[in-house]
């Protein structure tokens, strides 16, 4: 059963926990496990509730620690439903008591994907199973803040949740002054610099993820100039930039139309010594595409994918060259391009944040809600291209 599971074969791995069940072996947590993680890999809700149930029926001993990875292992594909029904099953109908990293952990995978009710249930739930307050779920709050489509909402909920961090009994630290200069500054670079400043205030050194995200910021406004200044600041305050940051330049390059510009931060980060990821590369095709210079951004598409170090190319990476072509009007390209990203399993959704555009895409509601009662998309609203 472990050699399938190594081998993520879904199907062998329940074959050998049947096989157990029927010559009346009685599985432990270990082989639970085992099979859960698999079937939950795979992205199959219902049948990992299905086998769940199973074993509790027969009388399978379950441990928090079991059912803690797999619930994680669920709410980091996306399967949050089960996660917390089998956090909350285990807890109240087997007295299992979960230590508070899973409660932050399932906190942390909620928050990537931008759903803050769920972010927050997490931290609720923790302290109604009696486990003590930790800035990490602020910290994950915040971050959830930060992806939300709901901008000015989420702004609101970004600061109600810092001055809830600052009263509760924990230590604000960095990373809880990075999560919220990063969700502020999606209303205006001038509110992260403030932010900035406050972190400088309460006695913490920047450090270059804070300058990363100041980068970001800037280029999300378009501020190619500020996004600059920050990336000399990160250098003048002796810290060296890596892929992340260098990425985040060339977005800045990128959104206000400055291919060659991009190509010339790309040329010093390799003699830097640094290796370019897949984000760095589609980036420098989204510049170029942007600009209707459809060869470069082949060229790079191309560069990337004989790059053996890097990952394949992803949906964002077709995206750039497939809404390059569409914007030029040759949709003929754009579906060809399309057809190949099918081809290669990669399918488009409205988490890539990208808008292919050999359709046409409604426009969306210019309307944006006072509170955000419900979980939403997973990332930022896409945006449509010009």
């Amino acid at each position: 059963m472990n050699a399938a599971a190594k081998r993520n074969d879904l199907n062998a791995t329940e074959h050998w926990f049947q096989v157990a069940l029927t010559k009346g072996v009685k599985p432990d947590a270990a082989m639970l496990q085992t099979l859960l993680t698999t079937v939950v890999h795979h992205g199959d809700e219902v049948a990992a509730s299905r086998w769940y149930h199973t074993a509790k029926k027969r009388s399978v001993q379950l441990s928090s620690s079991s059912v803690g990875s797999v619930a994680i292992a669920a709410a980091r594909k996306g399967q949050l439903e089960f996660a917390r029904s089998i956090v909350e099953d285990g807890y109240q109908q087997m007295g299992l008591e979960f230590d508070l990293r899973t409660y932050i952990a399932l906190a942390q995978e909620s928050s990537k994907q931008g759903l803050l009710n769920e972010t927050q249930s997490w931290q609720k739930l923790a302290k109604k199973h009696g486990l003590p307050e930790d800035i990490a779920f602020y910290d994950a709050v915040l971050t959830a803040c930060a992806k939300s489509p709901y901008v000015k909402a989420s702004h609101r909920l970004a600061v109600e949740t810092f001055e809830r961090a600052q009263q509760a009994p924990v230590k604000l630290r960095l990373t809880t002054f990075n999560a919220m200069i990063n969700a502020v500054g999606r209303e205006g670079l001038r509110l992260a610099e403030r932010w900035f400043a406050k972190t400088i205030e309460a006695g913490l050194r920047p450090d270059r993820v804070t300058f990363t995200i100041m980068v970001s910021v800037a280029a999300k406004h378009r501020d190619l100039q500020s996004a600059e200044g920050w990336f000399r600041a990160a250098q003048d305050a002796g810290i060296k930039a890596d892929v992340v940051m260098y990425s985040a330049l060339l977005d800045a390059a990128a959104k206000t139309g400055k291919p060659d510009l991009a190509d010339e931060w790309f040329k010093e980060l390799l003699a830097q010594g640094l290796i370019p990821d897949t984000v760095a590369y589609t980036t420098l095709m989204e510049a170029h595409a942007r600009a209707g210079e459809m060869t470069r951004a082949r060229g790079y598409f191309a560069e990337m994918e004989s790059f053996e170090q890097l990952q394949k190319p992803t949906v964002e990476s077709y995206s750039a060259i497939i809404n390059g072509y569409a914007r030029l009007g040759n949709l003929e390209s754009a579906a060809k391009w399309f057809g190949d990203m099918e081809r290669k399993g990669l399918t488009l959704g409205i988490a890539s944040g990208h808008v292919c555009l050999p359709i046409q895409m409604p426009d969306a509601p210019n309307t944006t809600p006072d509170s955000l009662q419900t979980d939403v998309g997973i990332g930022e609203k896409p945006q449509t291209p010009p």
